[in-house]
């Protein structure tokens, strides 16, 4: 069973550190929507293959930004997210490197989350591997209390039982 096994507990490391990864950055996202800005920017390429990246670019007291992203959920006409169209870009006033075309608060909000939901399936692994670790080996070897399992203390000794007259 996959609970019980050595990859149970890796699996579950794994989906509690890319949690923290997300819940991190949902938190700095939280931040940074008190501060949130935005402004026009334009899409300069859109790449589509499993996913589609979104690249833009945007200008900012004078200072020409370019970036890209996964979502586009800011589209100001009817062509949507194609290449040329213009989207609204939300940037963090003290970072700018910081910048989203989706509003600050909505992105921290899916991260949050996200992130709390892997943590809490890592911890629940964790605590199945162990429960299941702990309970489970006892009912798999409490079977008949007589029987030796093989264990013998004297080397050579056999499992069959001889019975002798008296």
């Amino acid at each position: 069973m996959f609970f019980r096994s050595e990859k149970s507990p890796l699996l579950a490391a794994v989906l509690i550190l890319v949690g923290l990864f997300q819940l991190t950055s949902g938190l700095t996202y939280a931040g940074a929507a008190k501060r949130e800005a935005s402004t026009v920017g334009l899409l300069s390429s859109v790449q589509c293959g499993r996913t589609c990246t979104y690249a833009y670019v945007f200008t900012v007291n004078d200072v020409k930004i370019s970036d890209d992203s996964s979502t586009c959920k800011t589209p100001l006409t009817s062509r949507g997210c194609r290449k040329g169209a213009p989207v609204r870009v939300y940037y963090d006033p003290e970072d700018l490197s910081t910048n989203f075309l989706e509003e600050f608060h909505l992105a921290a909000r899916g991260r949050i989350f996200f992130g709390t939901w892997m943590i809490s399936c890592g911890l629940l692994l964790i605590c199945l591997y162990f429960i299941l670790n702990k309970f489970g080996k006892n009912s798999e070897d409490a079977g008949d209390p007589d029987q030796d399992n093989g264990n013998s203390d004297v080397a050579g000794e056999s499992d069959v039982l001889h019975v002798t007259p008296q």
